[in-house]
């Protein structure tokens, strides 16, 4: 078989033959658009540092080769501090041996004439950093020799931890300690004339991006101690290198040159410190743009941007309480009286470690689309006892929350009650002996209304009205919403304190929140409301949004300004002081009639400056990010001062009423009296109704009955004007009988308790998409014809069909699916039937920009259309309102994401009907509405119509997983009807699940007990096995062959014969026999030599294909 693409000096060149290969050439395409790859000439150059960034499955599906299973070894001759300096890379045996002379180029390695590997990114890095040390260094200045060095071997000592591998000792951090800061800070260092003297603090850059202080005190003393500014210090001991750039140098010579300040100056420079070291080096409490952060990064990766380019965490994306640490005491600010603060404020707790509550935003509990086939954990529980224990965790959790009054929780925890029992305990062990000098990090404590109602703000009614002229002249509200924000101004007037409007997505939240705040502040009636400022709380990603429809619809003489109080916006009210959490005092003062925009972590992080403030009014958008009532975010916002507060949010409960008690407590707290009343009232007797849905909806209306008069909800569903209708098919079709087969075969694997409960649901799901989803490669569809591939899936069938029906009435279709390699299979299925080109899929892959590029280019387009997106990465947004169908191929767990990513369609905006179609795959042996694709529907039914009629929570857990099993496991399933595997099965496979394939296939065999070993770190051998009542074994290492007919090389003997020193260590007394298995017909002839030379058994084609027959194997995977 012919390479399609060749080694050049840039990368791999994929010829114009490329293109025959429809598979491959899609995934080159999908490379260029998002700009990791290029054109050049009739083919695609993919470069070096896009090819180290692929994942396994793209690499083989581009036919590259495998990624490099072996440590390197990095040397050095020379001096750091001259031009002898070199380095040398050797590649190490699973055995710690040598390979001879190897060859690098670019991102692959060859080990010899035959077997070439494709290196990973810290591999990579580390070739690069090593060569550009070689070709610079013999010809450097002498005096900028050691600074370049140590840069050169800090960026080496990183990249080798990454990668594991072996460093000289000379070249180790033991011998040479380097720090090389990104940013400066200062300390004010106290005179005894009550001035201060300014002394440097070297801010590094950790592997996550994040600035700390790095050796205070001790950099503090080297830098004193040195009249002159250097661009390296020695640290106290010998081997530490404080290593500065430019920069850092210009900086540090600011700060020697700066006169020790008076004491006016001293408190006036502690409160704005920009003011007297202005410099982008500086960076006063971690306050900075991405753009800013990136470049750090940037400088500390000079090479080779890595994947998650911005490296900067999102706003919402932080650890939600730190770790205890001290806060230094000459950094610590006298605490503030709570009278400083909102009355809800009691005084001041110590940060505590997170416990578990909730179950995040993520389907966490069960395997990703088309991932159900690979390896499960060795140690992944088999027992129904720990699903129904983890599916339980969740429930139990909510019962904890007493115990942990005072504890920051992350719901990222992984589910499981014990964790979150033993932090509890864990956390009074700690205050119970805690030494009483010790300062800790300390938040904002209010009266939070667990056991009793300890906060209860009286009302005050208020005078004013809202002024139409506050939106701009075009802007024309429509009748519900103009509903909206009177019933925005009757609660202000009727003196609450806040309210939460819960309409439905796309129907227009922040326009009526502005139409009311716009209007209240231009009516001049209530002129002591009007000087207060008006914060604006939401996720970063939304924050933009904000600023754009503030300027599409309020009018130019309303506020005075909109500003940033998040990221950079910071800087400008930066202070030398730290908060009792450890963070920069800020000094907030915004001009009259002004709103602020800031993210729920920074408000968090920053509580006690923005707690100061006494808002007139704050809005929160997404507000279910509160519904977590012990998280440092949500009790950061109930300590903030506000005369009123409007919450947005289209999913108002998502993982248990708590969510809604959490909000209310924030909109009017004591409206639904304390926690564990309300959890007596209202979450025990939940659980215990069961499916009783008359019960439950009883239970529901008793609770919106008392949200009155503070709730407001409307769906899209109560013909609202403005929107169109919307239609719902639900397309059931009978599975085909290879799907059938596949099917039955996991069932029967789940009968006989070979599967665990949530992972047979995985596989279920996967055959129900396409039989082969989780076992082949994406190539081997691309080899089918596509009625071939379409007949094999009833999903597929119906999707055509529904497909042809759109493309007659010429109107453009949103299909929703979760894997991204049946994306793109799809997408080639579309341009073969369709003959249309088909844009690239909407998914996590493509970065921000490219995915609204291909948006637009899909509205702006003409006549029938099919767009592929993931509900997660385009189900929020965006608006395509171009298209008026959707067809959800895959189903979400949670139906409030399945209705988001339909509400890309169905909003404001649409002038046409929405049809919404939802494929089923069925089988009639198993009754009406007895197959997975089925219950599951009507399960989200359920679900979707219990939370439209009583806020029924939506958020899927592995309960719902165990009620699937529970249901399915009543179909019976005969051997007879399950498929099992053949040779020519396996020929399509991809390379992890031929493994496993062998280790079931000698696992079935009498006497034999075999064990697939780790993906990673195998040490040359893929399967382990023993022979039962000797102490004899085998050691198989398994070669899938792309092309059968091609005979295979050395690459698998090496390696097999590498492995045994390391397995005849694992297993003492053991004697392996080492084999190579392989679908290929056969191996070259020098490799017969070299099996035979080693006592390496070869099994070929035929020995297979006879073992399959002999010990048949189902198809569970």
């Amino acid at each position: 078989m012919e390479a399609l693409w060749r080694e050049e000096e840039e990368g791999a060149l994929f010829s114009a033959r490329s293109r025959e290969n429809a598979c491959l050439w899609d995934r080159l395409e999908m490379l260029v658009f998002d700009e990791k790859a290029r054109t050049q000439g009739d083919g695609v150059l993919l470069p070096h540092e896009s090819i180290v960034l692929l994942s396994d499955e793209d690499a083989e599906l581009l036919q590259l080769p495998e990624r490099n299973p072996y440590a390197f070894s990095i040397q050095a001759k020379g001096d750091l501090g001259h031009n002898d300096l070199h380095y040398s890379l050797e590649v190490l045996r699973s055995n710690g041996a040598v390979y001879i002379n190897p060859r690098f180029r670019g991102a692959f390695l060859h080990i010899d004439s035959e077997t070439v590997y494709r290196l990973s990114l810290d591999q990579y890095q580390i070739l690069c950093l090593t060569q550009e040390s070689n070709q610079r260094v013999p010809s450097l200045p002498r005096q900028e020799l050691q600074h370049y060095n140590l840069i050169q071997l800090s960026q080496v000592q990183k990249h080798a931890k990454a990668a594991k591998a072996k460093l000289h000792d000379y070249l180790s951090e033991k011998n040479n300690k380097i720090i090389v800061p990104a940013r400066l800070d200062i300390a004010f260092k106290e005179e005894a004339d009550g001035g201060a003297r300014i002394a440097p603090i070297l801010l590094e850059a950790d592997d996550s991006g994040r600035l700390a202080p790095v050796d205070v005190e001790e950099f503090q003393e080297v830098f004193a101690r040195n009249r002159r500014v250097h661009s390296i210090y020695r640290g106290a001991e010998r081997n530490k290198h404080y290593v500065c750039s430019a920069e850092i140098q210009d900086g540090l010579q600011k700060i020697q040159q700066t006169k020790p300040l008076r004491p006016e100056e001293k408190e006036r420079f502690k409160k704005q410190p920009k003011e007297l070291f202005p410099d982008r080096i500086f960076c006063f409490g971690e306050m900075f743009t991405e753009e800013e952060a990136q470049e750090i990064m940037e400088n500390d990766l000079p090479l080779l941007e890595r994947q998650d380019a911005g490296w900067l965490p999102a706003e919402d994306s932080f650890e939600d309480a730190p770790a205890l640490q001290e806060v230094p005491e000459e950094a610590a600010v006298e605490e503030k009286s709570a009278t400083a603060y909102s009355d809800r404020v009691k005084g001041l707790v110590d940060i505590q470690r997170p416990i578990y509550y909730g179950s995040g935003s993520k389907t966490d509990w069960l395997q990703g689309e088309g991932e159900a086939a690979d390896d499960e954990a060795a140690d992944a529980p088999k027992t129904r006892a720990f699903a129904e224990e983890k599916a339980s965790a969740e429930a139990s959790l909510h019962e904890l929350y007493a115990s942990a009054e005072n504890m920051e929780v992350d719901p990222r925890l992984a589910p499981d009650a014990a964790i979150a029992v033993a932090a509890v305990e864990k956390s009074s062990r700690m205050a119970a002996t805690e030494t009483p000098q010790k300062k800790h990090l300390q938040a904002l404590d209010i009266k939070a209304n667990f056991e009793n109602v300890d906060y209860d703000p009286n009302r005050k009614k208020r005078e004013g009205r809202v002024d139409p002229r506050a939106l701009r002249e075009n802007i024309r509200l429509l009748s519900y919403q103009e509903d909206g924000v009177e019933w925005l101004f009757q609660a202000w007037t009727h003196g609450y304190r806040g309210l939460l409007l819960a309409d439905d997505m796309g129907l227009g939240k922040t326009l009526q929140c502005l139409a009311f705040i716009a209007g209240l502040k231009k009516d001049s009636s209530h002129a002591a409301w009007k000087e207060k400022p008006i914060l604006i709380v939401a996720p970063i990603a939304l924050l933009k949004n904000w600023q754009n429809e503030y300027q599409k619809f309020v009018a130019d003489d309303v506020f005075s300004d909109i500003i940033s109080l998040h990221g950079a916006g910071l800087q400008n009210f930066a202070t030398g002081d730290l908060t009792p959490n450890g963070k920069k005092k800020l000094e907030i003062r915004l001009p009259e009639g002004a709103i602020g925009l800031t993210t729920y972590e920074t408000l968090r992080d920053y509580q006690f400056s923005f707690a100061e403030i006494p808002w007139g009014m704050i809005v929160i958008d997404e507000a279910q990010k509160i519904k977590n009532p012990f998280t440092g975010v949500t009790k950061a916002l109930k300590a903030m001062q506000y005369e009123y507060a409007v919450c947005l949010t289209g999913t108002p409960v998502e993982n248990s009423w708590i969510d809604l008690w959490s909000i209310m407590d924030f909109v009017q707290p004591a409206k639904l009296g304390d926690l564990k009343s309300f959890q007596g009232e209202y979450i025990a007797p939940l659980k215990q109704l069961g499916e009783d849905r008359g019960a439950i909806e009883n239970l529901g209306r008793r609770l919106k009955e008392r949200l009155a008069p503070l709730f407001l909800r409307r769906m899209k569903k109560d013909k609202l004007d403005g929107i169109p209708k919307k239609h719902v098919f639900s397309c059931p079709e009978e599975m085909p009988a290879y799907q059938k087969s596949c099917y039955m075969a996991v069932l029967q694997a789940g009968r006989q308790k070979l599967l665990q409960p949530l992972t047979m649901i995985a596989k279920l799901r996967d055959i129900s998409l396409h039989p082969d989803l989780g076992s082949k490669q994406a190539k081997a569809f691309y080899a089918m014809a596509p009625d071939d591939v379409i007949g094999q899936s009833a999903r597929l069938i119906r999707l055509f069909a529904i497909l042809e029906a759109v493309r007659q009435r010429g109107e453009k279709v949103l299909v929703f699916l979760v894997s991204r390699k049946m994306q793109l299979i799809l997408r080639h299925l579309l341009q073969e039937k369709f003959k249309i080109q088909v844009l690239p899929p909407v998914n996590g892959s493509i970065h921000g920009a490219a995915r609204q590029k291909i948006v637009d280019q899909f509205s702006a387009a003409a006549g029938f259309q099919v767009l592929i997106l993931s509900p997660e990465a385009a189900g929020v947004g965006f608006t395509i309102t171009a298209a008026n169908n959707v067809i959800h191929l895959s189903r979400c767990w949670n139906p409030a994401k399945e209705d988001q990513a339909t509400d890309r369609v169905y909003r404001i905006g649409q002038k046409k009907e929405v049809n919404v179609y939802l494929p089923l795959a069925c089988h009639k042996d198993l009754g009406k509405r007895g197959s997975f694709d089925e219950k599951l529907d009507a399960l989200l039914s359920y679900k979707r119509q219990l939370s439209e009629n009583v806020l029924f929570p939506t958020e899927d857990s592995a309960r719902d997983g165990l009620q699937l099993f529970d249901e399915i496991m009543g179909a019976a399933v005969s051997a007879a009807s399950c498929y099992h595997w053949t040779v020519e099965d396996i020929d399509s496979l991809k390379g992890k699940i031929f493994e496993r394939v062998i280790a079931d296939l000698y696992d079935e065999m009498p006497q034999h007990h075999a064990q697939k070993t780790p993906d990673t770190n195998d040490y040359g051998a893929d399967v382990v096995v023993l022979l039962a009542g000797v102490q004899q074994g085998l050691l198989i290492q398994c070669k899938h062959a792309e092309d059968p007919q091609r005979p295979l090389g050395n690459n698998g003997i090496q390696e097999i014969v590498a492995a045994v020193s390391h397995y005849k260590r694992e297993y003492p007394g053991v004697e392996f026999t080492p084999l190579v298995v392989t679908n290929g017909s056969d191996f070259t002839a020098g490799a017969k030599r070299l099996a035979e030379d080693n006592g390496v058994k070869l099994v070929t084609r035929a020995a297979l294909a006879g073992m399959l027959a002999e010990y048949p194997l189902v198809k569970q995977y």
